[in-house]
């Protein structure tokens, strides 16, 4: 049992209860918050925070070095906070649906590539949880007060593991944005395992704006301990990285190897594409069971017909008809994601809510089908499949489609996948034959081109947990 000591100050005469382990704590509200359980707060206290002695007490036992024996009960709607932003790994860029939270022991290691990733729970014993909305923002209320407190930020497979040095009790403490940006490099925290079949669009380069250090990127698999391995695409794209050569992405293309990343980023291949053979079964069970399929522009060819699977295939209206269709681009704002895309973009890019600025688009998916979402579309394009749009970024989860032909629930899906009809660069066009990373990345803009912007908010946001797409993000349980 714990004891409560009061504590009192002459100017308010506040009575602040701290949790010690080895007393009575009937007396205590063990959520700190008037009961309200908010924020990933999952048990809300129903007692009356009076102490009769016949009530029971039903709150978490505080036994040892339980973080949870340094929560602090400050009276009335009063708590002790923990606010703060999260950042992309530049510390530029804000990000949306981050999960952040205090965990009461060690996290567990995450799961090995191709696991599946529902969203609802996260490891380490969660004391308070909460996820970070459009402009990057969180709150944790009633939070442990003292020296040293863990912290976690993690989205899918980047995590961040962080200790704040004190958290004073009965205030909101502010997290210095130095411990709330995403992990640059495996030195700094986990990342995900990605793999790039590279050619006309450098998304190589656009990654390292994104903050990815130079070190975790290499060629191909087995060629270094890096998170970002580089493929070539028909002799086009990053030809070598860091001094290496690049494999070719026929070797990507294979079971086999898909297996080793948690993401893979397929770009235009230049030209129309050919038959790839056994490369789409091998996507389509990647994605399946859990992985992420990012492509762009001619990386249509894994999703649509006459090559993609009929399950992809069903996803969209694909029209496999490049052209050029510059127009005003809108962002979908009927779905809870597309809402934030729209508020992220403002708030990280400005300019104005639902709309933004691509060049070099095309014309390749009509509208959208089943439970596939919709982020971004141009109004004057030509209709199809009773569509008056033509859709520029689109994402949806797999399986796509039960037998029926209906969508699956969540609960049955494991992957995720994302179609961006533009390119991320749109000046790098031709899929130069020479390209070295880092050295062509150093030849264009450091600056980030509103391509950039979006394909950044697409990037993150295609590796976070699995979830009811129709739903705003939740953050996960929480044990108060």
């Amino acid at each position: 049992m714990r004891a409560a000591i009061a504590l009192t100050t002459l100017a308010s005469a506040l009575a602040v209860s701290i949790w010690a382990c080895g007393g009575d704590d009937s007396t205590i509200n063990p959520l700190g918050d008037g009961g309200n359980g908010s924020d990933g707060n999952a048990n809300a206290d129903t007692s009356s925070g009076q102490d009769t002695s016949t009530a029971p007490d039903t709150s978490t036992p505080c036994v040892g070095t339980d973080l949870r024996c340094k929560k602090v009960s400050c009276g009335g709607s009063v708590t002790t906070d923990l606010s703060g932003t999260v950042y992309d790994p530049a510390g530029k860029r804000t990000l949306y649906n981050v999960i952040v939270y205090v965990p009461n022991k060690t996290p567990d290691p995450l799961g090995a590539p191709g696991s599946c990733d529902r969203c609802g729970t996260v490891s380490g014993d969660p004391i308070v949880a909460a996820v970070t909305d459009a402009n990057g923002n969180f709150t944790l209320k009633d939070v442990p007060a003292g020296a040293s407190i863990p912290l976690v930020i993690q989205t899918g497979k980047w995590r961040r593991q962080v200790t704040v040095p004190t958290v004073s009790a009965c205030v909101d403490n502010v997290v210095d944005k130095t411990l709330t940006r995403l992990p640059a490099k495996a030195s700094e925290g986990d990342m995900p395992s990605i793999a790039i079949a590279s050619s006309c669009d450098p998304l190589e380069c656009t990654l390292r704006k994104f903050g990815i250090d130079d070190t975790e990127f290499v060629a191909g698999a087995g060629m270094g301990t890096g998170h970002v391995h580089v493929y070539q695409q028909n002799n086009m794209g990053m030809l070598k990285v860091n001094g290496t050569a690049t494999p070719a992405a026929t070797t990507l293309w294979a079971t086999s190897e898909l297996t080793k990343y948690d993401m893979l980023l397929n770009t235009c291949e230049c030209g129309p594409p050919t038959n790839k053979g056994a490369a789409y079964a091998a996507v389509q069970a990647f994605l399946d069971t859990g992985g992420r399929v990012l492509g762009n522009h001619y990386a249509y060819d894994f999703f649509a017909a006459p090559h993609g699977p009929a399950e992809t295939q069903a996803a969209a209206a694909w029209l496999a008809a490049p052209m050029n269709v510059n127009s005003p681009d809108y962002i979908d704002q009927s779905f809870p994601k597309g809402k934030a895309f729209s508020d992220w973009l403002v708030g990280n890019l400005g300019g104005t809510a639902g709309q933004m600025n691509l060049t070099t688009t095309r014309n390749d998916v009509g509208g959208v089908k089943l439970a596939t979402s919709r982020y971004i579309f141009e109004s004057n394009s030509p209709p199809d499949a009773g569509a008056a749009a033509s859709t520029k970024y689109l994402s949806f989860q797999a399986p796509v489609e039960s037998d029926a032909g209906t969508s699956l629930p969540a609960a049955q899906q494991c992957g995720r996948a994302g179609f961006a009809d533009f390119h991320a660069y749109g000046g790098f066009g031709g899929g130069p034959g020479n390209a070295a990373f880092p050295d062509t990345c150093n030849t264009l803009p450091t600056s980030m081109a509103d391509e950039e912007y979006a394909f950044e908010f697409i990037f993150f946001e295609l590796g976070t947990c699995i979830q009811d797409e129709t739903m705003p993000p939740a953050p996960p349980s929480a044990t108060p």
